[in-house]
């Protein structure tokens, strides 16, 4: 199941709920992760795939995202953080 993190906060958190090892595939918000960090992940054998550009927390531009990761991952279920509104 891919798994989508939205900021660090979430990331941590999805880090935390497995055990300390982050899921795979793993699709990150832009921004979230510096580049030594997604290389050392992708160096471990990970799938991870950050987006190019920042995704919105909510609305369409977050639907559009998810729906770039099912058309990779297609007939999978896809775990999303949720953050709430302020």
């Amino acid at each position: 199941m891919p798994h989508f993190a939205l900021t660090k906060q979430g990331y941590e958190q999805l880090i935390e709920a497995c055990g300390g090892s982050p899921p795979s595939p793993l699709w990150v918000n832009a921004g979230i992760l510096s580049s030594s960090e997604l290389a050392t992940l992708r160096a471990q054998g990970l799938n991870v795939t950050e987006f190019a550009r920042s995704v919105p927390l909510q609305g369409q531009g977050l639907c559009a995202a998810i729906d770039t990761i099912e058309e990779h991952h297609p007939g999978s279920s896809i775990w999303v953080e949720h953050v709430a509104q302020p």
